[in-house]
């Protein structure tokens, strides 16, 4: 699961969107079709259904494979109540924490709507979002608490390892940004449902990226 285009159907998405589109008094017949489907700040798709054919074989794939999915449940459900019922070991469901993308066209599709919809989280210098801002924290920290109750599952997977750009230029102070992360992650931890588990994967930054890192 990741930050920018959800594998699931997600009710946090479904309702920051909705509040969102109505802030920007977007018509209803301009509202995404599905929680694939992704719309900029004007409520213009950024790429139509019938454009998909120039994605990637494995995007197209992807992005088919999510909506079947999605018809006959919550994917992470799904795989937890089998690996449950085989004996198949834990199942974690985890959230990628800055997965953005730059560019237009597929990159910016693949960033999801909420990205469109909300420019001013961006982070300074970069695509990512930021969690230096408040609203863009509540929406993260409200998805984990969704995923920590899914059925079946052991526990939740905060991924910092592959994308996390987490501040930009807003926020240049590291004592700030750690403040910020630490209560973060402290409010989640502090949230989870009794038994659940909460992991916090991140990567051994080298000197020359620690500072975009955080």
């Amino acid at each position: 699961w990741v930050t920018s285009m959800l594998n699931f159907k997600s009710k946090t998405h479904e309702e920051y969107v909705e509040k969102r589109l109505r802030e920007l008094s977007i018509p209803e017949e301009k509202w995404p079709k599905n929680f694939m489907d992704v719309i900029d700040i004007n409520g213009n798709q950024i790429i139509p259904e019938e454009k998909y054919s120039a994605f990637r074989k494995l995007d197209r794939r992807y992005i088919n494979n999510m909506l079947k999915l999605n018809e006959t449940g919550i994917p992470q459900e799904i795989l937890a109540a089998y690996a449950k019922e085989n004996n198949a070991g834990e199942v974690y469901a985890s959230l990628r924490m800055s997965a953005y993308y730059s560019g237009s066209g597929q990159g910016s599709f693949f960033n999801g709507t909420i990205y469109q919809l909300h420019p001013e989280w961006v982070r300074g210098g970069g695509t990512e979002l930021s969690y230096y801002y408040e609203g863009y924290r509540e929406y993260i920290f409200d998805l984990l608490m969704e995923m920590a109750n899914f059925k079946d599952i052991t526990g939740i997977t905060m991924d910092f390892g592959r994308y996390p750009m987490v501040f930009g230029t807003e926020c240049p102070d590291v004592n700030e940004r750690t403040r910020i992360m630490n209560e973060f992650i402290k409010r989640v931890r502090d949230n989870m449902p009794k038994g659940k588990i909460l992991n916090v994967r991140i990567g051994h930054p080298t000197a020359a990226k620690a500072d975009p890192w955080g």
